[in-house]
């Protein structure tokens, strides 16, 4: 049995690779330390992603180093114990095939010199292992399908694949949990909802688990239809809220009214946590230092959602009286037509028009209000992921006559600032430092190197998912790896070699080789960067990547103590040849 290989991934991850194929051996000992794990986790842990070949596990640096953590998973690598002797949880996928269900059923079975029946039924045949969650959430990675099955993907995607559709790519089969775009050949559809954010489990399938696909009638798959509909209204209503009328802490809600939506704006905090190993990335906000700010100058705590505004901001009109405070990038902000303090708490009253222009500095600001944004919490977060429609305001940017549900409290405590000194200056060239790894050897020697002595475009197609990158090519000599977890701020190298910095919003599998992976210290200049923008790197040690971290949670405390007024002193304002600039003189007691 080969030895497992612990490799860093940035400054609060950790990949434990058990091989490089597809192998039911390699998942049985990636679901024996996922056991483990599950039996005996360790308090700095934050979750952990098991994949085909790995599990990434992700921790908090201020708790515990990248070194420390290495050896003790290795002992627990030591206590190792084969799966084979555990139960796989076996589950039956009803499937109604053909016809509007499986349109390319037809296809399958000429591209493979077979009738649609021996389809059919060779495809049910199996005991399928689900290896991984990924791609999105509640998307099965399969093994065991029959090779005579094996066909290539549409020449074209469709724009639109109905959530339960059930396909065949290449040697793959899978079932999609959600209604998107997709190029697989669908034979097929299941009645059954693979993830269904209502539910207590809200994933139907886990890493793991043995399936079996069995073949349905008309009849048989709407009868199934209708009482999953049921069982999901009785859940959509236990877990509806009104805006107007729910309570938080006991406190009634009133609401805000989105005159203009702006470019780009949604509701998010600091994330979903726990959830990455059934394919829901963390989201949450790009700018954790600018959005805990925020939500400090108005008196909550620093996971209390907010508005993130992309680009350009809303215009907003409230019904009741709020604290807010707006962070981020450099904006101009009026209330009825008056300019407003950034970083800085003000009073807003009902009735009045709050309009946050188009930024002028930095990529994305923050709107934090007193009790925070109360839309509903979905797994533990509020923050909104667009792409499968999750949290937020119906899992979208915000809209035109929505109306977003806040606290209807009297403004309490004091008037906050962050001195000016303080405030994050923006550059149109920025250094991002990064751990290399964890696959460079998938990469020329000299890759590390290349990557670190070129500098980079910021691409327009960038968003929320990974900041795309033009420049020199880091081409691999390997394009392509059995795909496994991806971090925040992986940097990802598809085949033309222009590398793409994972976002909030990423995919939590992939299979592009990483060169590397920024520090997440580093990514919030990349979350004030724009398209234009260079970008440069620097490679460091998993050493330096824990000093910055540490240097990093300093200056945040140093802030928070700001903001809370308990650092005394004085600002200043000093030009320098013709150039103006803040300073802040700490008082020194005794």
């Amino acid at each position: 049995m080969t030895k497992a290989t612990i490799l860093p991934v940035g400054d609060a991850a950790i990949l434990v690779e058990f091989g490089r194929a597809i192998d039911p051996a390699i998942q049985a000992r990636v679901g024996a330390l996922d056991e483990a794990l599950n039996r005996s986790p360790h308090p700095a842990i934050v979750e952990w992603v098991p994949t085909y070949r790995s599990l990434l596990v992700h921790y908090d640096p201020l708790q515990i180093g990248y070194e420390e953590l290495a050896a003790w998973l290795e002992q627990q690598l030591q206590q190792e114990v084969r799966q084979s002797g555990l139960q796989r949880r076996q589950v039956t996928i009803p499937v109604l095939y053909g016809g509007e269900m499986g349109p390319d059923l037809e296809t399958v079975a000429t591209h493979n010199n077979l009738t649609p029946e021996e389809v059919i039924a060779l495809h049910q045949e199996p005991n399928y292992l689900v290896y991984m969650l990924g791609f999105m959430p509640g998307f099965p990675y399969l093994g065991g399908l029959d090779e005579r099955l094996a066909t290539p993907r549409l020449a074209t995607p469709r724009t639109h694949v109905p959530a339960g559709s059930v396909g065949i790519a290449d040697r793959q089969t899978g079932v999609y949990p959600l209604d998107s775009p997709g190029g697989w050949q669908l034979i097929g559809r299941t009645p059954l909802k693979l993830y269904d954010p209502n539910r207590p489990q809200p994933f139907l399938l886990a890493a793991g688990d043995e399936l079996r696909f069995q073949a349905i009638t008309e009849d048989e798959y709407r009868a199934i239809l209708a009482e999953q509909e049921q069982e999901g209204a009785e859940a959509g209503c236990a877990g509806e809220q009104d805006p107007t009328s729910g309570a938080t802490h006991g406190q009634p809600l009133k609401t805000v009214r989105v005159i203009n939506p702006g470019l780009f704006t949604t509701v998010q905090d600091l994330g979903r946590k726990g959830w990455q190993r059934f394919g829901v990335p963390v989201a949450g906000v790009f700018d954790p230092l600018a959005a805990k700010v925020a939500n400090w100058l108005v008196g909550n705590e620093e996971e209390a959602a907010l508005l993130e505004i992309t680009y350009a901001g809303p215009t907003l009109v409230t019904d009741t009286p709020l604290m807010v405070a707006i962070t981020g990038g450099q904006v101009d902000a009026t209330l009825e037509g008056e300019p407003v303090p950034l970083w800085q708490s003000f009073l807003w009253q009902p009735g009045q028009e709050l309009k946050i222009g188009t930024l002028i500095g930095g990529a994305r600001a923050y709107l934090a209000v007193q009790g925070g944004w109360q839309v509903p919490v979905v797994m533990g977060s509020r923050s909104t992921y667009v792409r499968a429609k999750m949290g937020g305001v119906a899992g979208r940017q915000l809209q035109a006559g929505d109306q977003l549900p806040v606290v209807a409290q009297a403004p309490t405590g004091p008037f906050r600032r962050l001195p000016a000194a303080f405030w994050p200056s923006f550059s149109r060239e920025i250094i991002l430092r990064f751990v290399p790894g964890p696959q460079t050897d998938h990469f020329a020697p000299a890759a590390v190197e290349q990557l670190c002595a070129s500098s980079y475009t910021i691409g327009q197609a960038s968003d929320r998912m990974g900041i795309r990158l033009q420049g020199q090519a880091i081409e691999p000599l390997q394009p392509d790896i059995v795909s496994d977890a991806i971090a925040l701020g992986s940097i990802q190298v598809p085949r033309d070699g222009q590398p793409i910095v994972m976002g909030p919003d990423r995919q939590t599998t992939g299979g592009y080789p990483k060169v590397g992976t920024v520090i997440c210290p580093d990514m919030r200049r990349l979350a004030q960067a724009r398209p234009g923008d260079k970008v440069r790197f620097q490679a460091i040690t998993s050493w330096q990547a824990q000093d910055l971290v540490f240097s990093a949670a300093e200056q945040l405390q140093k802030l928070r103590r700001l903001v809370d007024k308990e650092v005394k002193g004085k600002e200043y304002r000093v030009k320098v040849e013709g150039s103006a600039y803040h300073t802040f003189v700490e008082e020194i007691s005794g």
